[in-house]
């Protein structure tokens, strides 16, 4: 098996993304990120998207699926470039174990028929992120 260099430093850096996550103080965010992972894919996606583009490795675009069990479960959004799919909420649900997704392959992410949807728009990012993204930073930067 040959190493896939954007696969392992992408993982890389979703692991340091959700460790800084899991380690910034969400109790204060107007956001569903105080319930993080659980309800929280629309936010990471965002979140995770505009890391993964300062860190050299974007843009990815977000896609959207719906769970096949539906009722309860909803929709789910994850990253992806190309075929290299990056979730970092997925294990909120039970079928899947790892924290952190990073693969060429997943039977459980074509199960969710996703499409691709527009990014949000910058007013969208000013409202929700601009002060959460940099305490997420400093807490990825201190890892």
């Amino acid at each position: 098996m040959s190493y896939d260099k954007e696969l392992e430093e992408t993982r890389r850096h979703a692991h340091l993304f959700l460790e800084a996550i899991e380690n910034t103080d969400m109790q204060t965010e107007e956001t569903n990120m105080r319930r993080f992972p659980h309800d929280c894919c629309t936010h990471a996606c965002s979140l995770l998207a505009r890391y993964l583009q300062d860190a050299g490795l974007g843009p990815f675009d977000t896609i959207m699926g719906q769970h096949p069990r539906g009722q309860g479960h909803g929709k789910h959004r994850w990253l992806q470039k190309g075929d290299l799919i990056v979730d970092i909420t997925a294990y909120q649900f039970s079928e899947i174990q790892d924290k952190v997704l990073v693969t060429r392959s997943s039977a459980w992410h074509d199960g969710l028929a996703g499409v691709p949807i527009k990014e949000d728009p910058q007013e969208v990012w000013e409202e929700f992120y601009k002060n959460l993204y940099p305490r997420i930073l400093a807490n990825v930067k201190a890892a």
